[in-house]
């Protein structure tokens, strides 16, 4: 084990930290007194990237919830908040100011239970994994000012007038005259959530157009079919997730992805 790790102990229904539930809970109370109702959020959660983060790490969190287990056995892996385009820096911020939380996965085969150790550094590995906070969840109940402010201007957002098209007899989505994806086999969830932007003319987000089912879960079944839509894009620029309460889709650029060319001349 490395100096640095302290192994996390597993209680059901939670996951505690061997020797600093104690600190933990000091250190939450100290944020809690900073600010009582979360008016002094910082304006970097304004941006795009980071609300993309709070809403993936909420949903995992509600699903938890669901299933009734304890978050860290729905923790997000790196890959995947890096693939909706964040960056080293912002997963750090989000750490540092409390919002998030960070571990690595030491899950082996025979385990019955995903297994992590607590990391005090911000050396992030392939291995690490996130869950919200406490604080982190008060961003969620504030819905229209905390994960949709990115829709308003902010100097580090990038704000393009071109809309993504989906084109249903050719079964492509593109942007910007680029091919994103392209549908050779039927995916009936993942089309309807481009049929309903495509309709409603892209807005920021929709509401869940999937057809209802007794037989799965809805905010499940839209949390994969989003999930699909991230997969397999031939140019990665376009990044869907969740509204952070399994009831609506967001659409957004990957802006890390972006070249500087292909946004130049793009603003009216």
């Amino acid at each position: 084990m490395e100096g640095t790790a302290t192994p996390l102990l597993l209680i059901d229904p939670l996951i505690l930290f061997h020797g600093r539930v104690d600190r933990d809970r000091k250190v939450m109370s100290e944020q809690e007194s900073h600010s009582s109702n979360g008016d002094d959020m910082s304006p970097l959660l304004c941006t795009r990237r980071l609300n993309l983060c709070v809403s993936i790490l909420h949903e995992a969190s509600v699903l938890a919830r669901k299933a009734g287990s304890d978050p860290w056995q729905f923790a997000v892996e790196i890959a995947e908040l890096r693939g909706l385009g964040l960056r080293h820096s912002d997963l750090r911020w989000l750490v540092s100011e409390g919002y998030i939380e960070h571990a690595e996965e030491k899950t082996r085969p025979k385990d019955k239970r995903r297994v992590f150790l607590k990391v005090e550094n911000f050396a992030f590995r392939p291995s690490t994994s996130f869950v919200l906070t406490a604080r982190g969840e008060k961003l969620t109940a504030q819905p229209g000012r905390a994960l949709l402010e990115a829709d308003k201007a902010h100097p580090l957002s990038i704000k393009v007038s071109i809309n993504p098209r989906w084109d249903p007899d050719r079964r492509e989505l593109t942007w910007n005259d680029r091919l994103i994806k392209k549908f050779r086999l039927p995916a009936e969830n993942q089309e309807r959530i481009l049929i309903a932007f495509e309709e409603a003319g892209w807005p920021v987000r929709i509401e869940d157009p999937l057809h209802r089912t007794h037989k799965i879960d809805p905010k499940i079944r839209l949390h994969e079919s989003i999930k699909s839509l991230n997969r397999n894009q031939t140019f990665p620029v376009l990044r869907f997730t969740g509204d952070g309460r399994g009831q609506g889709v967001i659409w957004g650029l990957c802006s890390p992805n972006v070249p500087t060319s292909l946004l130049q001349g793009q603003r009216r």
